[in-house]
């Protein structure tokens, strides 16, 4: 931890399922528009529950939590806002 204390740090991967398909489907504008969107919406749901998106993985994320029950609700808050 950056402050030299000792504990336990939760690591979530995210990937945006079909994401190659979707680009050739859609073509690339649109692709990288939802894309974009997407990357909004998950580092939203993060950062309100006390992550940070650490790395772009150019489909996906990886963030860290302080806590698992962080990393969880936020999980939970992506699919629910993606489901809309």
């Amino acid at each position: 931890m950056a402050d030299g204390s000792i504990g336990t740090a939760t690591v979530m991967f995210t990937d945006l399922v079909g994401s190659t398909e979707i680009r050739s489907r859609v073509g690339e504008d649109a692709a990288e528009t939802f894309r974009a969107v997407h990357d909004e919406v998950l580092g939203d749901a993060i950062a309100a529950n006390g992550g940070v998106v650490v790395k772009h993985l150019g489909d996906g994320l990886m963030a860290t939590f302080p806590s698992a029950a962080g990393a969880v609700a936020a999980a939970v808050a992506m699919q629910q806002e993606l489901d809309l």
